[in-house]
Order: C-alpha cells, then sequence, then structure tokens
C-alpha cells in the first residue's frame, strides 16, 4: 500500500491517509448496542470540546501527531480520543506527538529506519494493540476496550459519543472530501460521490449538534460530519467501520465520574459482559 499524501493549496502543508481496511476474517467484535440502553434519554447535542483557547485540550486536538508526514492516522486518532478523555475533566493531556508514532512502531510495523514500513494501519489491530500493551512504551494506559457502533444508526453513533465521549471512524474519503482540502475549523463534510478506497482515512468524533451533524477531529482541523455522510459513508457497504473505545483514564481524579457523569463500575461490569459477545 502506498500511503496518500495531501497538500493544503494554501499553507502548502503535508498530510497523510494511512487507514487500511481490516482483513477480511472472522472477528467476534462486542457491539455498542448490547452496552447502552436505548430507552435512556441523550441530549440533543454535547458540549465536550469547549476547551479555553491555548488549554491542554485547545492546543492537543491541533497537533496533527505525525500525520502531516506519516500514515499513522489510526494512531493518532487513537491519542486524540485518550486526550479528550482527559480535557474532558480538566486535566492536561499526559500524551505527546511522539506517543503516536511509538504506537505506530508498536502496532502497525513502522520502523524509522526504513521509510518503507509506512504503509499505514487497520483500526481494529491499533485497537487491540492498546488494550493489550497500552498508549505509551511503558505499557500503561491501556484501554479497558472498544466495540463496535452501527453507523447506520445516527442515535446510537450520539450515544457512543455521549456516554464513552467518543466514536473512532475508519472512512474510504470521497474524493470531493480532500480535492479541494478543507480551508480550515467548521467544514461540513455531506455525501460527496462515491467512497474512495484509495483515501483510507481515521477520523474521531468527540461532540454532536441538535441537527445531528457529528464534529470530527482530523488534521488538527474540526470538521462536521452530517447525518447522512455518516450513513453513506461510515457503514461496511462502504468500507467504513466504527468503534467506541473505553478507559479509566476518561474519570476524573476528583470525582472518579467521567464527563457524561458515568463511574467506572458501571461501565466496566457492561464492558465485562461485552468481552466475546457478537
Amino acid at each position: 500500500m502506498t500511503v496518500k499524501t495531501l497538500v493544503h493549496p494554501t499553507t502548502g502543508q503535508t498530510f497523510r491517509l494511512g487507514r487500511k481496511l481490516a482483513p477480511a476474517r472472522p472477528r467476534r467484535l462486542a457491539r455498542f448496542a448490547r452496552f447502552s440502553s436505548a430507552a435512556s434519554p441523550i441530549p440533543a447535542s454535547t458540549g465536550y470540546t469547549a476547551y479555553p483557547a491555548g488549554s491542554s485540550g485547545d492546543a492537543w486536538f491541533k497537533n496533527v501527531l505525525g500525520n502531516d508526514k506519516l500514515g499513522d492516522c489510526t494512531c493518532a486518532g487513537a491519542l486524540h480520543v485518550a486526550g479528550a478523555w482527559f480535557a474532558n475533566v480538566g486535566e492536561d493531556v499526559p500524551f505527546n506527538p511522539d506517543d503516536a508514532i511509538a504506537l505506530y512502531e508498536r502496532a502497525c510495523g513502522y520502523n524509522p529506519a526504513d521509510p518503507s514500513t509506512d504503509q499505514g494501519g487497520n483500526e481494529q489491530d491499533v485497537l487491540t494493540a492498546i488494550q493489550m500493551y497500552g498508549l505509551e512504551p511503558d505499557g500503561s494506559h491501556k484501554i479497558a476496550g472498544f466495540c463496535a457502533v452501527d453507523g447506520s444508526n445516527l442515535d446510537e453513533v450520539h450515544r457512543a459519543i455521549y456516554e464513552l465521549e467518543n466514536v473512532y471512524f475508519g472512512l474510504a474519503l470521497p474524493d470531493a472530501w480532500i480535492n479541494p482540502f478543507p480551508a480550515g475549523d467548521g467544514a461540513t463534510w455531506d455525501v460527496a460521490g462515491d467512497p474512495d478506497p484509495s483515501n483510507g482515512h481515521c477520523v474521531v468524533g468527540l461532540d454532536y449538534r441538535a441537527d445531528g451533524a457529528v464534529l470530527i477531529n482530523t488534521w488538527g482541523l474540526r470538521v462536521w460530519l452530517t447525518p447522512a455522510a455518516i450513513a453513506k459513508y461510515a457503514v461496511p457497504a462502504a468500507q467504513g467501520e466504527v468503534y467506541a473505545l473505553w478507559s479509566e483514564d476518561a474519570l476524573s481524579r476528583a470525582t472518579a465520574k467521567s464527563a457524561g457523569g458515568f463511574d467506572a463500575a458501571g461501565l466496566k461490569a457492561a464492558f465485562a459482559a461485552l468481552q466475546g459477545a457478537a
């Protein structure tokens, strides 16, 4: 696989793609629908990413984490999720860009001494590696688990964002989304033709608004994905996939609850019951 390079038309900055489709192999994945109670109400919108300018959360989401030079979007995305958990409870983000590159080495086989190993990665392998070995080289910051989210069910996508503060998208971007490249924050990605398998990319959803659009972080930008775009591109028929991650890192050290008000005991029990469920 050749990782595609994109160039911002105004600044000239480069960005990389790099999400590979998971190999077609039998795999039993926990489903978010089994974790979440559809009977419980959720708010019409969330506000997790309203970080003050200059805060660690604001700075973290402007950092591309190596994805300007490497096809490490799957690793950068996972670290952006993890950083959001800390920022959402008012704590400093404890990671840095080198962590994304080190994770790319461990989870995707990248070797800095051999540029030909910059081949991207598939999301299931990256998340499994984080669950087993952690986000840091010392084994710290493991996720407790991850589950599949139904991209054709907008309510389920919203619930995952509200309850777990993230969705982790794997998409084959239509070419119109990146040609031309988004000029800055606030762009909208709507239905724009067929998905392009050569435009494999990982983006993370961190908020949603009342019209259903999901705010994603990608290449240091905040972009809105419309409900129609999610329904078209975040589904297997379009080579799309969606997951949600959970970790005790989402808990405030002061309140022992996440930004969404959930405690560790209930979420740990739910994920324990999910392990091996299909």
